[in-house]
């Protein structure tokens, strides 16, 4: 008897437990939990692109091109990034979202960096101490040296400085003798160079920005870096003791705000990161010399920044133990730097760097003038045999390193990407297009070099326009997980109480086991570092419900087994040993169709196929094995001495056979009249975009003015409105003109008059891309024009662009006749910031996401609660922004279009953005929200600027445009002045560019293109639409077939398989018929609204529904086979008699089980929000539909070839 192994079977089920709350909550992680959410529950981006593979024939291309932007876009893994292939072509890239109260974390923390920069003396705040006379000077010296002695006799000295300098200015002035004037001015000029150096001394007393960045960005998380951290903070303090409160106050902040540092704001965000990483250097590496002591000092002081006038600067170096050829992590802690000869190496904190020389001619680097590119690298052998690293340049590359390597020869040559050091070696020849590096390499060491080389050549471009765009916020994803919950504990909470009802002590066993089950799931999950979707909380809750079916079948065989009569452990004995056969039918069909929603399910949908699944299994294990040791403890310790149970009803005795003729003629007509009504409809009514494809977006607009009406006739009457203001606008692309790019092979121009480059870009760009038309980053649209210049592909004539241009014209007044038909409906939001404004889903069959974000603008205007993107003109000197020479704005930028009184002091040695044509205007105002300003402070804070020391700057207005709604004045052109002290203009042109001007405008032009993203976005183009269609189509074929092969190996007759698969074709198409109903019904009216009823769509949740309805039906349908075959024993035919006899003896289990799964989906439907409530909605239908199949379809089906039998009714057996 099993009261034998009770000790080793409690054992097994402890160390079951121990282990899932370990692998839930494991201690090395201070007992955290591991469960994570996937897109809509944290919120999140997925991006699905189409690969451009033309020129390449290698099969394996997507993993590769996949492998090698995961090392440009996100080497460290900080990002959490998830990297997918789907074949043969695309790459999904998903990215969470930052919680919904990162973005005011960021802010205090840019709060406190600002007020802590203000206080920084800028070259204008001395101006009232050299114009004050000696006796008014004490009172501003105190006011501007803080607290601090040693600014105060900087200041005195500097003020001195000027005196000297006026004193020596107004005697060259008074001076009448021509033999006086050289002298006079040699004293001037002298007298001002001592001024400069005064004011640079009194300036250096600032807090250091590159100093502050460093120690904010040094690790916390290890001990002895933490210490590092700590004394480098102490003698920043130390050095500024007045600015004690507040440089605590920003390293607070930031702390606070870094566990978020890593998310990225949007997808705009990640599409950057995708089009502008892997940026490939070559440089050579400074020799260990005298300097090399003052170069270490200098990193150990002030970090890896270099200093004004430095030749050689400090690079990370990524894995310093295979940089330095050691063996194991552990070797670094006592490894010595100064044992390396050939380079000069050091550490700070826990990380390694290797010096470099910065000149100009000391390296092959991305901002020389002349444009270069790698054309492959590969792994090979070289003439010794040993492993070696090939590559190849472009003709431009190979002649400059060519003239590279020819002057460095045995010296060391540094291989980086995006500045951080990868691989050094040593230049043994002049190399010029075609070159090798040769070394002692470990297959892992060439493959790394490979990768890390092909990263700056992709083999492979990803199209620009995603094919898939899903977004959600994660104030929504937070909703979800709080409406998931709800339902899942009032779901698990009304099973609970109906098990403890009814079958009173059993049940009690059954919901501890019932509970274990969910624990088990949720471990397996964590252990494969998967994430819960809301669809996966909505497999954990269905099974829930679905957990207790083998314990109700168990207790329901024990009740035969009472009625029988005998003793407590052969009730018990005989009950488990009856049932398991159909448990184990029943969960492997069910289980079986998890496998296939797995497998070709979207990826919310497979959460649901994996929860699901994962609970069938885990269900064996505790419904039986562990049921059955706790009534092995309750029996020998005779915790139980009898059996007890409710009955809902006994054995009835009604001739379901005979109600065949009542049963099929109503399901005739409900699946008849629920189908009719479908696809009487246009397909957008019933089918979502997932199948269809095109949009589906939700947008934040202003609450209405009082007694002003706004609602989703409101929306959808101003987007036909829009629509038909844009129509005219496909005439016009019609009527369009193409012609070839002047001096600009492979670029042509698309010129439309009477539509503004703006929404000529938002017209056309993806069709383009779709029309296999345009490589990525192919179009410039010039502000304030009437045309687009684009890069098209290969082969592609002026012709062949105006017959796509024509079809494209087409296509867009079609998509301007459908903004009138879309669906708009009102989108509950709870959680997050309180807010009065309200929210809107808006579906719509059109795919170009760019025009629909237009038409919403042009529709909604300032209602709109979006950051759009801006458009603008960069006015530049030799491809450069403009150093700041001068005080005069005039004398800084040519040809200003009017005079402006801004004084450019503070900003004298830095670097100008002359921006032009700003559309939409933009204000200046740094606390305006969306402000430029504001704009280039939250930029510097993304992934891909961080690194960038926090830079003074200021925005000034040029060319004025109006007023916005606040009064604030709007802007059409405006200067961004910023300056680094490290980098003035006048002691190194090149390295003011390299390191300070060029990275500020790209960080303008970043922040301009930045676009707040929609609250939620789902974007399918058409192929993924006919692939969603395939799949689904795919998923029911193989679960009918799978139903059929099972049935008849099972059974041993193929009527049982074609019986169950009639039964759940019915099931399929009744929940079908109800989305039919739904249609009719739902939406507007009072009885849809109370009942929660919506216009529910066909998407892959409604097809997992389907799905599910076929292992849950075919799951009833087993029990009552099972009984069937049991009661015809040797007989070998199936009788009405025993069709009848074994349908009302399971008649009870069958009710139980169904209100157990009815409980929690009804919970799910009700409390789980409206993001699951149409898969809930087909479930419950099917649970009704599931039960009533088996009695009316499949088990009268078994008759087929039998009808002489069937010639009267018969009674149940009693």
């Amino acid at each position: 008897m099993i009261e034998k192994n009770l000790r080793g079977r409690l054992i097994l089920i402890a160390a079951v437990i121990v282990f899932a709350v370990l692998m839930i909550w494991p201690p090395t992680q201070g007992f955290e939990s591991r469960l994570r959410g996937g897109l809509d529950i944290a919120g999140g981006v997925s991006l699905i692109y189409e690969i451009n593979t033309e020129g390449s024939n290698d099969p394996e291309v997507a993993e590769t091109l996949k492998t090698l932007l995961q090392k440009r876009v996100d080497p460290s893994g900080v990002y959490n990034l998830v990297w997918r292939v789907i074949p043969p072509n695309r790459i999904e890239i998903q990215m969470p979202l930052p919680p919904a109260d990162a973005a005011k974390r960021r802010k205090d923390f840019q709060d406190a960096l600002i007020q802590l920069t203000e206080s920084r003396l800028k070259r204008t705040d001395l101006d009232p101490l050299f114009e004050a006379d000696a006796a008014a000077r004490p009172p501003i010296v105190e006011r501007l040296s803080g607290g601090s002695a040693e600014r105060g006799e900087k200041l005195l000295a500097a003020a001195a400085a000027h005196d000297a300098w006026k004193l020596a200015t107004a005697a060259r002035t008074a001076s009448t003798q021509p033999a006086d004037a050289e002298v006079l001015q040699t004293q001037v000029r002298d007298t001002l160079e001592r001024l400069t150096d005064a004011i640079d001394s009194v300036l250096a007393t600032n807090i250091d920005a590159h100093r502050l960045d460093m120690i904010l960005d040094m690790d916390t998380t290890q001990r002895k870096s933490a210490d590092s951290r700590k004394v480098e903070l102490d003698a920043l303090v130390a050095k500024h003791p007045q600015l004690k409160t507040q440089i605590e106050d920003v390293v607070a902040k930031h702390d606070r705000w870094r566990e978020f540092r890593g998310a990225l704001d949007g997808p705009e965000e990640l599409k950057r990161l995708l089009r502008g990483a892997g940026v490939l250097e070559f440089r050579i590496l400074a020799d260990v010399s005298a300097e090399t002591a003052y170069y270490r000092e200098q990193l150990q002081k002030q970090g890896p920044r270099p200093s004004r006038g430095d030749t050689a600067g400090w690079f990370r170096i990524d894995n310093p133990v295979g940089f330095l050829s050691l063996d194991t992590v552990q070797q670094l802690d006592t490894f010595d730097p100064r044992t390396v000869t050939s380079m000069a190496v050091d550490r700070l904190g826990d990380e390694w760097f290797v010096l470099a020389k910065l000149g100009e001619n000391d390296g092959l680097l991305r901002d020389s003038k002349r444009k270069w590119q790698l054309k492959g690298a590969w792994p090979d052998r070289d003439e010794a045999g040993r492993r070696c690293v090939r590559f190849l340049l472009d003709p431009t590359g190979g002649d400059m390193f060519g003239k590279l390597t020819g002057d460095n020869l045995e010296k060391q040559l540094c291989i980086l990407l995006d500045g951080v050091a990868y691989s050094s070696a040593r230049i043994n020849s002049q190399i010029f297009e075609s070159g090798v590096i040769t070394g002692e390499f470990s297959l892992e060491k060439v493959q790394y070099l490979v990768q890390t080389m092909q990263a700056g050549a992709l083999p492979a471009r990803l199209k620009d326009t995603p094919i898939s765009e899903r977004v959600l916020g994660s104030s929504l994803g937070q909703e979800n997980l709080r409406q998931a919950l709800t339902a899942g504990l009032i779901g698990a909470g009304l099973v609970v109480l109906l098990m403890l009802g009814y079958y009173l002590v059993c049940g009690l066993i059954a919901n501890v086991a019932m509970m274990l089950n969910v624990l088990l799931v949720m471990a397996v999950m964590c252990m494969l570092n998967a994430k819960f979707t809301l669809d996966g909380i909505a497999g954990v809750i269905l099974g829930i419900g679905m957990s207790v079916d083998a314990n109700v079948l168990i207790y329901e065989r024990m009740r035969e087994e009472k009625d029988r009569g005998g003793s407590l452990r052969m009730i018990i004995k005989n009950g488990y040993d009856k049932a398991l056969s159909t448990i184990i039918d029943s969960n492997v069909t069910t289980l079986l169709t998890c496998i296939i929603l797995y497998y070709v399910g979207s990826e919310e949908v497979k959460g649901f196929g994996l929860t699901l699944g994962w609970g069938v299994v885990m269900n064996l294990f505790t419904a039986v094995f562990v049921t059955r040791t706790l009534f092995g403890v309750a029996v020998k310790y005779n915790l139980v001495r009898e059996l007890r149970m409710n009955r809902l009803i006994g054995v009835p005795n009604i001739d379901w056979y005979g109600m065949r003729r009542i049963f099929i003629p109503i399901s005739v007509v409900v699946t008849a009249a629920g189908l009719f009504l479908m696809f009487s409809r246009p397909a957008k009514d019933y089918l979502d975009v997932e199948f269809l494809g095109g949009l589906s977006v939700d947008i934040q607009t202003a609450a209405p003015a009082a007694g002003e009406t706004f609602n989703d006739r409101t929306i959808r009457a101003a987007l036909g409105e829009a629509g038909k203001r844009l129509r005219p606008d496909a005439e016009r692309l019609a009527q369009a003109t193409v012609s070839e790019a002047p001096d600009a092979p492979g670029f042509m121009v698309i010129s439309v008059p009477g539509v503004d480059a703006s929404r000529l870009e938002a017209y056309l760009t993806e069709p383009l891309e779709d029309a296999q038309v345009l490589p990525r980053d192919a179009v410039t649209a010039v502000a304030g024009t009437e045309r687009l210049t684009i890069r098209v592909n290969d082969g592609v004539t002026t012709d062949r662009l105006k017959r796509v241009l024509t079809e494209i014209s087409e296509a867009f007044a079609r998509d301007c006749e459908l903004l009138g038909d879309v669906s708009v409906g009102s989108v509950k939001e709870s959680g997050g910031e309180a807010t009065s404004d309200l929210f809107w889903g808006i579906t719509t069959t059109i795919t170009n996401k760019r025009f629909v974000q237009l038409a919403l603008r042009e529709a909604l205007g300032d209602r709109l609660r979006i950051q759009p993107r801006v458009r603008y003109a960069i006015e530049l000197t030799d491809d450069r922004p403009f150093p700041i020479v001068s005080r005069q704005p005039v004398e800084v930028i040519p040809n200003l279009p009017t005079a402006i009184s801004a004084d450019l002091g503070d900003f004298v040695g830095g670097a100008a953005i002359y921006l032009r044509e700003l559309t939409p205007p933009m204000t200046i105002d740094p606390s305006a929200p969306g402000s430029l300003a504001d704009r280039l402070r939250n930029m510097r804070l993304q992934p891909g600027f961080q690194d960038f020391p926090w830079r003074s700057f200021e925005v000034i207005g040029v060319t004025p445009a109006g007023r916005d709604a606040d009064g604030r004045p709007l802007y059409s052109s405006v200067i961004v002045a910023t300056v680094d002290d490290a980098f003035p203009f006048r002691d190194d042109p090149e390295r003011w560019y390299s390191e300070f001007a060029a990275q500020e405008l790209s960080l303008a032009r970043a922040a301009l293109d930045s676009e707040q993203s929609l609250r939620k976005v789902t974007q399918f183009k058409p192929q993924i639409a006919a692939q969603s269609s395939t799949q689904a189509t795919i998923a029911l074929a193989l679960s009918w077939l799978m139903i059929i092969v099972y049935l008849w190996i099972r059974f041993g007759k193929p009527v049982y398989g074609f019986a169950g698969v009639v039964a759940l074709m019915h099931d399929v198409l009744v929940a079908l018929a109800f989305v039919g109903f739904a249609g009719l019904i739902g939406g507007e009216g009072h009885f849809g609204k109370f009942l929660l009823i919506e216009n529910f769509k066909i998407n892959m949740a409604v097809v997992a529904a389907l799905l599910t309805i076929i292992g849950f039906s075919i799951n009833d349908t087993i029990v009552i086979f099972d009984r069937i075959r049991e009661d015809r024993g040797r007989l070998g035919i199936v009788t009405p008699q025993i069709i009848n006899a074994a349908v009302n003896q399971c008649l009870a289990r069958t009710l139980i089980t169904s209100v157990t799964v009815f409980l929690t989906l009804s919970s799910l439907y009700v409390f789980g929000g409206t993001s699951v409530r149409g898969f809930a909605y087909c479930m419950l239908i099917g649970v009704i539909t599931g039960v009533y199949s088996t009695v009316a379809i499949a088990a009268p089906l078994l008759m087929l070839g039998m009808r002489n039998m069937a010639t009267e009714p018969a009674r149940t057996r009693r």
